[in-house]
């Protein structure tokens, strides 16, 4: 089924809420609660139309507000249970000016947005994806970069130069710094959160023994950005990626801390 295909059957015209309640999440990340409990403040009460992003990729509706980009290829999508899996159809990745398939939300000002997700090989159920660079992730991006120079931030597990590695990139101007580490693991936690002009992105496995962030300063991105999941393949020979995600959920951080594992507000 491609990208665009499944949108038609994941996003319901006129829906609402997902029904998510940001105060009592199911699943909370390890050693952390999640997302932090409500302040008080209108703006990071349930009332936060941003909350209405938030899904547990159950079978209900994604909000409408939910779009999807590609190219040049397009990646496969569809909820199977109680994940969201995707797979490339072919060679794209993010990196400099290149782009590849995203499913994404507009979101404006402050934000954070976790998801839990697993990256396997295909053709060995269980095993991970072979190297060279088959990842899945968390992005967020200016939507000029449609058409114009590529600025963007995101995190991704799966396997890069070595199985079992998770990447933070970070692109200014369709110039692209990676940084890679050892992850040990086809399951992970992601964070992105963008507090002011900066922006913070995380990685935890499933066990919680680690925790893998950076920090970059994006005072140039716009009020507005495209957030979202990826999956991605650098290479075709062959696509043998898998990803499933378990969920996708934001809230208004309160502070650039309060975005960390286990972080307050």
């Amino acid at each position: 089924m491609q990208f665009s295909a499944v949108l038609l059957s994941i996003v319901a015209i006129g829906c609402g809420r997902l029904g998510y309640d940001a105060q009592a999440a199911p699943d909370a990340s390890p050693a952390d609660t999640f997302p932090p409990t409500d302040t008080g403040d209108p703006d990071t009460t349930p009332t936060d139309p941003l909350l209405g992003y938030s899904s547990e990729f159950d079978g209900t509706p994604l909000h409408p507000d939910w779009r999807e980009r590609g190219a040049p290829s397009h990646a496969m999508a569809e909820m199977i249970d109680g994940a969201l899996v995707m797979i490339p159809s072919g060679p794209e990745e993010w990196r400099n000016s290149s782009r590849a398939a995203l499913l994404f939300v507009l979101v404006e000002g402050d934000f954070a947005v976790e998801t839990r997700v697993s990256v396997e090989s295909m053709s060995m159920p269980g095993e991970p994806a072979v190297p060279s660079w088959r990842l899945a992730g968390l992005l967020a991006r200016d939507p000029a970069g449609d058409t114009g120079m590529e600025n963007h931030v995101l995190t991704v597990i799966g396997a890069a130069g070595s199985p079992l590695q998770t990447e933070f990139k970070n692109t200014v101007m369709s110039s692209t710094t990676v940084e890679g580490e050892a992850f040990g693991d086809m399951l992970g936690t992601l964070r992105l959160c963008r507090v002011g002009g900066e922006v913070r992105v995380l990685t935890q496995p499933s066990d919680g023994s680690a925790t893998h962030e950076r920090t970059y300063t994006r005072t140039d991105l716009p009020p507005e950005l495209q957030v979202g999941i990826f999956v991605e393949s650098w290479t075709n020979n062959p696509v043998d990626v898998i990803a499933r995600f378990e969920y996708v959920r934001f809230w208004r951080p309160t502070s650039l801390a309060s975005c960390s594992f286990g972080g307050s507000a």
